[in-house]
């Protein structure tokens, strides 16, 4: 484990062939650099980390553009994450808002997107 942050984020010299060297070896499609900012943030978000956390850690100026592309959280990741903040004696009232949530999502989810006849000018 490294001592300090900045050993944690020191210069890496060829990432492009460094990755794809590491790919080979590992006998799997070739990764990318994005491959791997994508899937660190991916687990950051599921792990219940805040997202101007996550954009730090991305080297983002503002949290935005991590709440756009990483703000669905899998239902089985956010139900597990609110009862460990919440405990098991949640009360009723906050178990039914997780579940009208979770409802409403599922019900949006489920949706096809609907194209929007706005600024048509017709």
């Amino acid at each position: 484990m490294p001592e300090t942050l900045s050993e944690l984020f020191r210069p890496w010299g060829n990432v492009r062939h460094d990755l794809a060297s590491a790919s080979r070896r590992a006998g799997i499609e070739p990764v990318t650099l994005n491959d791997l900012r994508r899937t660190c943030a991916t687990w950051l978000r599921e792990g219940g980390i805040e997202p101007h956390l996550i954009a730090a850690v991305l080297g983002h100026a503002d949290s935005r553009m991590v709440e756009r592309v990483y703000r669905l959280i899998p239902l089985d990741v956010l139900g597990a994450s609110l009862k460990a903040r919440l405990g098991d004696g949640c009360n009723s009232i906050v178990a039914e808002q997780i579940r009208r949530a979770v409802r409403t999502r599922l019900e949006s989810e489920a949706k096809p997107a609907q194209v929007s006849s706005e600024g048509r000018g017709g």
